[in-house]
């Protein structure tokens, strides 16, 4: 389908401007689907397209039997959808259903894709997931609970990324400071032993083992409060998880969709 599923071109202006404009460059093959409506004495009617919306009569008319195996999709008896594809009249017409079967397909793909999102999944791929639910909505979808749920995936996953950019940093303190504090160690054992063997300088080793012994206290305490630190974070980040499985769940329990 050009232009609307792999970076083509599209028309991003209001739909019903390019309802007048599509209205005033095929006048004629709108009066023969008009014309044809008339002949069998009825519009065509189903779940997801009627002959007329909002005055205009509908882009195409259904032929093809692939809907048949569209319309019965668990997702779409779930939660029904009633597209208008207004803008596919700006299309050829030997083009527009196809391209409508293209979008029907691509929203039952975008359900499951975001109903099986991972934390840890590309944030990209969440834009390229919010840029294609917008396109839908243009075509009549209603992919509100959708961009919303996403929504909130998205502002999930940017905390936690960053939760664990703070966290990266906080651990690449960890082994500078473990190695200060064990050369504080080892050399307060040396200069104890020292004490031991010089009787004579005792009061001078014993005041310089002191200090080390403070400075030891000190690097320790801080380890301690970077320890913590560590821990608080990595609880934010759990809680990131837990969050985000959370927003799955109440997803898939709003959709009443299968895994």
């Amino acid at each position: 389908m050009p232009g609307f599923l792999d970076g083509g071109k599209v028309d991003k202006r209001p739909i019903q401007l390019q309802i007048q404009n599509a209205g005033s460059s095929q006048s004629t093959m709108d009066n023969t689907i008009l014309r044809s409506c008339s002949v069998v004495g009825t519009c065509l009617h189903s779940t997801f397209l009627s002959c007329h919306i909002s005055g205009e009569c509908a882009p195409f008319v259904k032929t093809s039997p692939i809907w048949g195996q569209i319309e019965p999709l668990e997702v779409f008896q779930k939660v029904p959808q009633e597209p208008h594809f207004l803008p596919l009249q700006q299309f050829v017409p030997e083009l527009r259903e196809g391209m409508a079967i293209g979008l029907m397909v691509t929203y039952a793909s975008l359900v499951e894709s975001v109903k099986k999102s991972c934390i840890k999944d590309d944030i990209d791929l969440f834009q390229r997931k919010m840029s294609a639910l917008a396109h839908l909505a243009e075509n009549g979808f209603d992919v509100k609970s959708l961009q919303h749920s996403l929504s909130k995936l998205v502002q999930i996953k940017l905390e936690h990324t960053q939760h664990l950019g703070d966290l990266g940093k906080l651990k690449e303190l960890l082994p500078g400071k473990e190695s200060a504090v064990s050369q504080k160690c080892a050399l307060l054992d040396e200069k104890e032993g020292t004490i031991f063997e010089l009787e004579q300088r005792l009061e001078y080793l014993r005041g310089e083992a002191e200090q080390i012994a403070r400075e030891t206290r000190d690097e320790d305490a801080e380890l301690c409060r970077l320890k913590v630190d560590v821990n608080m974070a990595q609880e934010v980040c759990g809680g990131d998880e837990m969050q985000f499985r959370s927003t799955l769940a109440e997803l898939r329990s709003r959709l009443q969709l299968s895994d």
